[in-house]
Formats: C-alpha cells, sequence, structure tokens
C-alpha cells in the first residue's frame, strides 16, 4: 500500500473555519452535545492547551477526526490554536479513537497528587455538592485541580491519606468529601475524629456505630445512586457530632448535604478561585 503524503501544522481555527470543516463531515459518529458544551467552557475559561491531539482531514478535505472540538469551537465563538493534519487516508477513520483514554485521575497523578483516583473522586464530590447538582459533566484533570486549590490541596491530601486506611468498602469518595467538608465547616479535630474512627474504627461511639453498620450493609453495584445516599448520612453524622448530641439512627438528607457545604464553604479562604462549574451549559 502506498504511504499517503501527511502534513501537519499547528494552526487557528475560527469559528468559520470549523463550520466550513463540519460542511465536509459525511461519516463520523453521533455528536456528544456534553462532550461540546464540556469543550465549549473549557475555550471560553481560557484553558484551551495544543495538547498534539490533531484535528485530521483527508487530502481533499474531509473530515475525519475532531468534530467535537469544531463544534465546541462554533458553540464557544472562539478561535483555538490546534494541530491540524491533512492527506491522511479515510480508511483510517476506522481505527481512530480505540484507545484507551486518560481518566482525570491519571492527569491529576501527572500533577504530582497522591492517591491521585481517589482524589479525583472525591473532588469530584466536592464539586457537585457546592454546585448542589447531581448529575454533572465529567471534570478535566485541570478542573479538578482548581477544585483541590479551593478547598485546600493539604486539606484534601490528608483526608484522602486517612480515609485510604480504611478497609475497602469504606474508602469511598463520599467520606473523603464529607472529611473535607467536615475539617472546612468545624476545624480539623472533628474532621479527624470522623475519619480516623471510619478509617480504624477507633473514635466516637455513634461514628464507629455507623460504621460497622456500613460494614454490614450489602454492598451496591455502582452509579451516583449510592454515593449521594451514603452522602447524605455521613453529612447528617458531621451535624449530629458538631452539635454534640446523641442519636442512635443516622438517616440523611439532600438539606443536610446542602447546610454542610453552605456552612464550609463560608469559612474558605476567600482568596481562592470560585466554585469550579459542573453542568454542562
Amino acid at each position: 500500500m502506498k504511504t499517503p503524503f501527511v502534513m501537519g501544522a499547528v494552526e487557528t481555527v475560527t469559528p468559520e473555519l470549523a463550520a466550513e470543516w463540519l460542511e465536509a463531515n459525511p461519516r463520523n459518529r453521533k455528536i456528544n452535545q456534553r462532550h461540546v458544551s464540556a469543550l465549549a467552557v473549557e475555550i471560553r475559561a481560557g484553558r484551551w492547551l495544543v495538547t498534539g491531539e490533531a484535528i485530521k482531514l483527508t487530502a481533499d478535505g474531509q473530515l475525519l477526526d475532531g468534530q467535537h472540538r469544531l463544534w465546541a469551537v462554533l458553540e464557544a465563538g472562539m478561535p483555538i490554536r490546534t494541530m491540524v493534519v491533512r492527506g491522511i487516508q479515510s480508511e483510517a477513520q476506522l481505527v481512530m479513537d480505540t484507545g484507551a483514554a486518560r481518566k482525570p485521575g491519571q492527569g491529576l497523578g501527572l500533577l504530582g497528587y497522591a492517591n491521585a483516583n481517589a482524589t479525583a473522586a472525591a473532588l469530584s464530590v466536592l464539586a457537585r455538592c457546592e454546585a448542589r447538582t447531581y448529575n454533572p459533566r465529567r471534570l478535566t484533570a485541570m478542573e479538578l485541580d482548581a477544585v483541590a486549590k479551593r478547598w485546600g490541596v493539604e486539606r484534601v491530601a490528608s483526608r484522602v491519606t486517612i480515609v485510604h486506611r480504611a478497609p475497602h468498602g469504606l474508602r469511598t469518595a463520599a467520606v473523603t468529601a464529607a472529611c473535607v467538608l467536615a475539617d472546612a465547616a468545624h476545624g480539623r479535630a472533628l474532621s479527624d475524629a470522623l475519619a480516623v474512627a471510619i478509617a480504624s474504627g477507633q473514635g466516637p461511639r455513634l461514628v464507629v456505630q455507623f460504621r460497622e453498620g456500613l460494614l454490614r450493609a450489602p454492598k451496591h453495584g455502582g452509579g451516583d445512586g449510592p454515593t449521594w445516599r451514603l452522602m447524605e448520612r455521613l453529612c447528617s453524622l458531621v451535624e449530629t457530632l458538631a452539635s454534640g448530641r446523641e442519636r442512635h439512627v443516622i438517616t440523611g438528607s439532600r438539606a443536610a448535604i446542602e447546610r454542610l457545604t453552605d456552612l464550609a464553604v463560608a469559612n474558605l479562604d476567600p482568596k481562592t478561585p470560585g466554585p469550579t462549574k459542573v453542568r454542562a451549559p
């Protein structure tokens, strides 16, 4: 097979050029509007970077790869700088985007975060608590890094480290996020008591009983439902610890998440970055 002549360069892609290339897009995947909107958020926020991932065209100008980026340029109404490669054979489209996608936790690992996957999961929960949305778009590593800086990198890292010592079924994003909220809202001592008791089974009787209940509970599958039900109970548990009251049953509610989050946010350093947008526009 003859090797095609392929040329590539970093170019400025304007909304007008994006529209022109999308006109030559006869065969491609169905558009994922949430992904388009997430990319548009990055463009508007000035976080778009030249990564080397290219918009790919055939020699005669047919678009093979990059339609989501081009639609995002149109939605943002702003140009981007990106790699553009021309001369790709149309048959190559069948094997594009078949590699493993890099997960946000892997991106945090490249930024130097320890326990990066656990950190990414907890930061996502924190951002969603603050935004009061429970079905958000997926956050990028850069956005999660901004969430960590908003809540305090040391605060987040220390909570992740303690919770990471817990048995597997208790080492969850909800537990870590609740410990971060407790730290910001009520101080390190209460947060330490909560995190250590869940991790080791040693500490306030109410938390130890809560921990034992979690260990006995049947394990559920993935998805957001179990995370938010556990988050509701954890936030109610934090409120009970802070009040000094004794309760035998921690039921939890969405309002408990909102109350604890509001109190924690009010105690954040006002110089920190603002909340991260988690809803797709």
